[in-house]
């Protein structure tokens, strides 16, 4: 199928899962490529050699510290290990071979470079211990599959891309390895995956094959991190990211269990087991510094530093996020090491110091130009956009939120521009736009269903409550929250249920319905403390606080008030450490008891 050459969003809907697939495809090989410990086997089908080199490029870039070595076949090749030992006597890493096509010429019934591919099985992992990557037209395939099926069945993955034309190649490049491409798969896409996953779980019986066993890995851990996404119980997706876990153990596959490990501790602290995440962290990172895996530790102290700083402990934080930025400068990585400072400037403008962060991002953002990488781009100027409207520079603010869009539209990221329009609807409903914003809102709604999105749902059911108690229709704005409320409990996500009994106490105190926001503040604070979360104790403590000394429960009230207080100067939050002092100050009673 052809497309027209003007944008992604030229694309049909067919046409673009397709090309989202054929994105995933890739992601999966290069994470089977870098996981990959000794020998293992893949296939990537696709027909067109200029496409192939320009996957092969991709694939380079993504894994910039793997020593990628190509082997060139030619029509005299009858011996593939052969060549392989030639071309590369001593490979440091994967091995990419090509041009198989060319000693298996389509106008014969048999080939005996495939012969004699399957009778040397036995020796590949001896004399190759590195991941191997056949790249062949689909016709060719078939050969291989007929005439050497005890080699092929040694195969980790197959991984078919389409063919794609000029503009669909430069297209693909642009989005390929963005991190939020996975949230952009349109829902049949992700349900197929998922369907997919389970199939190939249960066909394949339970072996002590050490590549069997790597494959069976790799799909515990996409399905987990599937079913995370659209909203299954997590406890099932910890099964299998620990069925996943015990492979690499039994594989001695270290880096891979400590990536697993990551994947466990977000969802731990996603439940508001925040110690047990850390803790988790703190084990992937010793994995990562026995292994000598020096990116994987920078991703993994940055882990710990967003556990630290959503605690309150900014300062431990920072020093995470500068110790990270220090190995990117070392790796040469100067992507990563710009993203690094995006955390930076976020814990610089909590903590008050707005100039500094500008500072950061306005350095990232050249950065990013300079890189051509027009996602990050945007991100950044979402930042900055931020930081404009917080100082009621809110055309300015609106003026960067457009450019942000306008980039997700050119990528065609849905799950990002739905990002860009939640940003602009905030603005619209600060400037008494509440109908505009409340339209893109549904817009947001409309996104979030495609791809399956059941957080983002309850995200941005909850922005709509907010202004439909605004409207004061607050009826509507209780049933919301409480949709919402399910939503998250669904997830086992104490954050979003803390935040949304939350609102609803808010909502509550408005209607004077004293008793109810009691339970539903004391909830939260409850649930805020578990998480360690500082910002929420503050917040729902001001509010708590403030309630209690209204209804004479002054003691236990100035008390939770002290506390907001003292939050308040460590996050750098002056303005709302003295609202909380005045209260202490005054014993003000906001509210009939």
């Amino acid at each position: 199928m052809r497309s027209t050459p003007s944008s992604a969003l030229s694309l049909d809907s067919s046409r673009w899962a397709e090309l989202a697939a054929a994105a995933e495809g890739l992601r999966t090989l290069a994470r089977g490529m870098s996981r990959a410990r000794g020998f293992a086997l893949f296939f990537a089908v696709c027909n067109k050699p200029g496409e192939r080199d320009q996957l092969i490029s991709m694939l380079g870039d993504s894994l910039p510290d793997a020593a990628l070595q190509l082997v060139e076949l030619t029509s005299d090749t009858t011996d593939v290990l052969a060549e392989v030992l030639r071309q590369a006597p001593a490979p440091q890493g994967p091995l990419l071979i090509v041009n198989l096509e060319k000693a298996v010429p389509s106008d014969r019934m048999r080939h005996e470079v495939l012969t004699a591919l399957n009778l040397q099985r036995p020796a590949w992992p001896e004399h190759v211990p590195q991941p191997v990557v056949f790249w062949a037209p689909e016709y060719v395939l078939g050969f291989v599959e007929r005439e050497a099926p005890d080699f092929f069945d040694w195969r980790s993955d197959t991984i078919v891309f389409p063919e794609m034309e000029e503009e669909e190649v430069d297209h693909f490049r642009r989005f390929a390895w963005a991190p939020v491409v996975e949230g952009s798969l349109p829902k049949e896409t992700r349900f197929a995956r998922i369907r997919e996953l389970k199939a190939r779980l249960k066909r394949s019986p339970l072996s002590q094959d050490p590549v069997a066993q790597a494959a069976r890995a790799r799909w515990l851990v996409e399905l987990a991190c599937q079913m995370v996404f659209i909203g299954e119980k997590v406890d099932q997706a910890l099964r299998l990211l620990n069925q996943a876990m015990e492979l690499y153990e039994e594989l001695g596959d270290k880096r891979s269990r400590a990536v697993t490990l990551g994947d466990i501790a977000r969802i731990r602290a996603n439940k508001g087991e925040v110690d047990a995440a850390l803790a988790l962290h703190k084990e992937a990172l010793a994995v990562c510094e026995e292994s000598g895996d020096k990116r994987s530790r920078a991703l993994t102290l940055g882990d710990i530093a967003h556990l630290r700083a959503a605690k309150g402990e900014v300062d431990a934080a920072l020093a995470l996020h500068q110790e990270e930025l220090a190995v990117y400068d070392e790796l040469g990585d100067t992507r990563s090491g710009a993203v690094t400072l995006g955390d930076v400037a976020r814990i610089r403008a909590d903590k008050g110091e707005v100039d500094v962060a500008l500072q950061l991002h306005q350095e990232r953002l050249g950065i990013f130009e300079g890189l051509g990488d027009r996602r990050e781009r945007a991100l950044t100027l979402g930042d900055i956009a931020r930081l404009r409207a917080d100082e009621g520079d809110v055309d300015a603010a609106l003026q960067l939120y457009q450019e942000m869009l306008g980039i997700f539209e050119g990528l065609g990221e849905k799950r990002s521009r739905a990002l860009a329009l939640g940003e602009i609807a905030r603005i619209r409903a600060a400037r008494g736009e509440v109908d505009a914003a409340l339209q893109l809102y549904q817009e947001i709604l409309a996104v979030c269903e495609d791809l399956g999105d059941v957080r983002g749902r309850a995200v941005t059911l909850g922005d709509i409550a907010r202004l439909r108690a605004a409207k004061g229709e607050v009826d509507a704005a209780l049933a919301l929250h409480q949709e919402r409320l399910g939503i998250f409990e669904g997830l086992g996500d104490l954050d979003g249920i803390g935040n949304t009994l939350w609102a609803t106490a808010r909502i509550e105190l408005q209607q004077e319905k004293y008793q109810a926001a009691l339970d539903h503040l004391a909830k939260s604070y409850e649930i805020n403390l578990k998480l360690g979360r500082l910002d929420g104790i503050c917040y729902v403590g001001f509010d708590l606080g403030q309630l209690l000394c209204a209804m004479g429960r002054r003691e236990e009230g100035l008390k939770i008030l002290a506390r907001s207080r003292d939050g308040f100067r460590k996050l750098g939050q002056m303005g709302m450490a003295r609202q909380a002092q005045a209260l202490m100050d005054k014993g003000r009673r906001p509210y009939k008891e």
